[in-house]
């Protein structure tokens, strides 16, 4: 199939998208807005149109969709097709962290841990972190069990942070948490610590409908 041929194919397919999508939303389902908001900001069907995204996005949050307001807070934080703006990019994080979004929940985490367009707060981060990696979210719980590592906002705790580590893994994309974080101080656990947290872990992923998990080297 030449270049043309695929640049029709990805219009013809966009089209049918945007009207599936156009169809959802005249029954005013913010998620569908939330969809078609972001394929006009990816520029999934031809160039960005940030303008028009944008405006979809704004509606699908306030129709209630998390997601919605965590990637509004996305393009604030990144400039996209607006002005870079940590304060607002926060105030967008924590709408979605508070229905219950867990990206925008362990996106305001990091603000509050880094004191990013508010005022710094790890204790409350790390309750965000836990809310988002109880969701089985990959960045709440690798950054949860980072917090535990160090002691930051919560005592040091090396099963505890194993076992979140262990859970990030699980629903990993790329080289997966333990791989990514600093995991030194882990090699002091002992044995009966390692298999410990592994049984936590598999708790856990068997209460929330996930596969065992399979011990990482460190």
């Amino acid at each position: 199939m030449n270049l043309l041929a695929l640049a029709d194919l990805r219009i013809s397919q966009c089209d049918e998208a945007v009207k599936s999508l156009n169809r959802a939303i005249s029954q005013n389902y913010a998620p569908s807005m939330t969809a078609l908001g972001q394929l006009y900001v990816d520029g999934g069907c031809e160039k960005p149109d940030f303008a028009t995204g944008l405006d979809w996005l704004t509606k699908a949050a306030a129709g209630g969709d998390g997601e919605a307001d965590f990637l509004i807070g996305d393009a604030y934080e990144q400039g996209r097709g607006v002005s870079a703006d940590q304060t607002k990019s926060t105030e967008w994080f924590r709408k979605g962290a508070q229905i219950g979004d867990a990206a925008s929940q362990n996106k305001l985490a990091i603000r509050l841990a880094e004191g990013i367009g508010t005022r710094k707060d790890i204790p409350k981060a790390v309750e965000l972190f836990g809310k988002s990696a109880e969701q089985g979210n990959y960045e709440g719980a690798c950054n949860l069990a980072l917090h535990y590592i160090r002691g930051e906002g919560v005592p040091k705790d090396f099963v505890t942070a194993r076992m979140w580590g262990l859970i990030a893994d699980v629903n990993a994309t790329g080289i997966g948490c333990l791989s990514e974080i600093d995991t030194s101080e882990l090699l002091s656990m002992a044995s009966n610590q390692i298999a410990d947290a592994t049984e936590k872990a598999n708790a856990w992923l068997k209460e929330h409908h996930y596969p065992p998990t399979k011990i990482p080297k460190l």
